[in-house]
């Protein structure tokens, strides 16, 4: 079944349908959530005003919009005025998710940005203005864009969701997935899926060191295991492969950047304001870690393909420099366009790669910047956009923790403002915050492989213990590796483990026919790929 979806006459028209289906199910441009505020009543109005949802107060049979809201933790007093047209809280269930109309003269889309207060009792102070002491708050339940599972859920069924979804994660990476060696942790019972290592290394150029999380490995009888899988059409070569292991205090976290500079994280601001190119709000999709995230405007009409996101931050005082912390990965859309992109080079695929191997490291990764393939990140100074620096690759398999420090301007602006800059549909964004504070002392082991053994029992230490010119090669679906650690004794109340590997990897392409070289030579341009990505995508819609 697998060779006949990897049948050139049926791989690239099936995954463009599977893919286009998988984004349109997860924009979340069609449904809304009910939650309730689990929050204390004046913090959660102080929040959700500053978020600039609408806020519309329920009294008996009474309904207003509520605007010029003052909250302390006695009372929450405003303005309310007269409201129409956003009666659909009657029909809103709670229990899962809810359909509108987003386009066409019943567009409801005004729904994603209400929150509604629902009061037992009030009083009328003057005018049109009214205090309600939060004791009579009985509940604030806020209208939120829905998307992942929230619209799995909805289609498939609460109990078929995680298979549904699941499934068609697996059907989409096994027709599209070019992206290096899958990580599987130990958590002391089972091997759990974790993340892939090394993303957009795919040639010897750019190979380069990746520092994985490892939130779900524990501890099997004092050794941490950890494997690595080649699961797709690839040769992948991995020079080396160790853990480190950062001891760290309560209440904080740790994170390693991509040139190894390990940080921790304590109280993380979340932006005050986040908007993408036409201006939308888009904080609900990344102010928390949870089933909602940015993948992009399907809807923006720009022809240069470019996705940005402004964020903007509340700065403290003498804040010099600070550390931006996301969690993210790319789109499958991104893996289907680089197949796309390969197949322009028919029977001349090998040599094309052939020729990339000699490529100097400089070249490659400046074409990976020109075609904004990475996430670029701007600092906003006197009124200009600044290049900061970019996150690496991610691939499309998981969610990943990434942090860089972003030297902030020397000015006396009590807010920083950041561009985050990629193409179009590259990039899924859960979160975005920066932690303003100083790194705190982390205890810090990195550890060599006790064990590496492959899937055939030979022990291959040797080869992945050091980062050398001697490779552990994986050029075989099913190829295997199983690594063991010793677990070093703790020394702080915390601890954090990540996988350090180093390594690069060959995407396996059969490809027959001539290459089309006026189309490709349009890819020597900046920019090519987010502009190729939007046609193609509007060929997906038959526009």
């Amino acid at each position: 079944m697998l060779r006949f979806f990897r049948s050139p006459n049926v791989e690239g028209p099936l995954s463009v349908i599977l893919i286009f289906s998988f984004l349109t199910m997860m924009s979340g441009c069609s449904y809304f959530r009910v939650s309730k505020s689990q929050e204390p009543p004046h913090q959660a109005v102080v929040k959700l005003q500053g978020m600039g949802k609408l806020m519309i107060l329920h009294f008996n049979d009474k309904i207003w919009q509520f605007v010029d809201i003052i909250a302390t933790p006695d009372t929450i007093s405003g303005s309310i005025l007269p409201i129409v047209g956003h009666e659909r809280y009657k029909t809103a269930h709670t229990d899962r998710v809810n359909r509108y109309k987003a386009s066409g003269a019943a567009n409801e889309q005004y729904i994603t940005s209400e929150v509604h207060i629902y009061a037992t009792g009030l009083s009328q102070t003057s005018g049109n203005k009214v205090a309600i002491p939060t004791g009579e708050i009985d509940r604030i339940e806020v209208y939120d864009p829905a998307t992942g599972a929230n619209i799995a859920s909805f289609v498939f069924g609460a109990s078929a969701v995680a298979m549904a979804a699941f499934g068609l994660i697996l059907i989409i990476a096994a027709l599209t997935k070019s992206s290096c060696p899958f990580v599987y942790s130990d958590n002391g019972s089972d091997f759990l899926f974790t993340g892939e290592i090394f993303s957009g290394a795919t040639q010897p150029g750019l190979e380069r060191d990746d520092y994985l999380p490892l939130p779900k490995l524990r501890s099997d009888g004092g050794s941490y295991k950890i494997r690595l899988t080649n699961e797709v059409n690839e040769v992948q070569s991995v020079n080396s492969a160790g853990i480190i292991v950062a001891d760290h205090p309560e209440n904080t976290s740790v994170l390693i950047d991509k040139i190894g500079v390990i940080h921790s994280v304590g109280n993380i601001s979340r932006p005050v304001r986040a908007t993408n190119n036409s201006g939308s709000d888009v904080l609900p999709f990344i102010a928390s870690k949870d089933s909602l995230s940015y993948s992009g405007d399907m809807k923006d009409q720009n022809s240069s393909g470019i996705e940005d996101i402004y964020l903007k931050f509340k700065r403290p005082d003498n804040s010099g420099s600070s550390k931006l912390i996301i969690r993210a990965k790319n789109t499958f859309w991104l893996d289907v366009l680089f197949s796309k992109f390969h197949g322009l080079f028919g029977s001349k695929y090998d040599e094309f790669v052939s020729k990339q191997e000699s490529s100097p490291p400089e070249k490659l990764k400046k074409f990976l910047l020109d075609q904004n393939i990475p996430l670029s990140v701007y600092c906003e100074k006197d009124g200009k956009w600044e290049f900061a620096d970019y996150f690496n690759i991610a691939g499309p398999m998981a969610f990943k923790d990434d942090i860089l420090t972003i030297d902030l301007p020397a000015l006396k602006s009590d807010t920083v403002s950041l561009k985050l800059e990629t193409g179009f549909l590259f990039w899924e964004l859960d979160f975005a915050g920066m932690d303003f504070s100083k790194d705190e002392k982390i205890i810090t082991y990195s550890l060599a492989p006790d064990e590496a053994i492959m899937g055939n029992g030979d022990d291959v230490s040797s080869l992945v213990s050091s980062r050398d010119k001697s490779y552990l090669v994986l050029d075989d679906i099913g190829d295997n590796v199983s690594l063991t650690f010793a677990e070093p004794l703790q020394q702080s109340s915390d601890r954090s483990v990540f996988l350090h590997t180093s390594g690069f990897y060959k995407i396996i392409r059969d490809q027959r026919g001539p290459a089309n070289v006026k189309a490709l030579k349009t890819f020597k341009r900046p920019n090519r790929f987010p502009r190729f990505s939007r046609e193609m995508y509007e060929q997906a819609l038959g526009n």
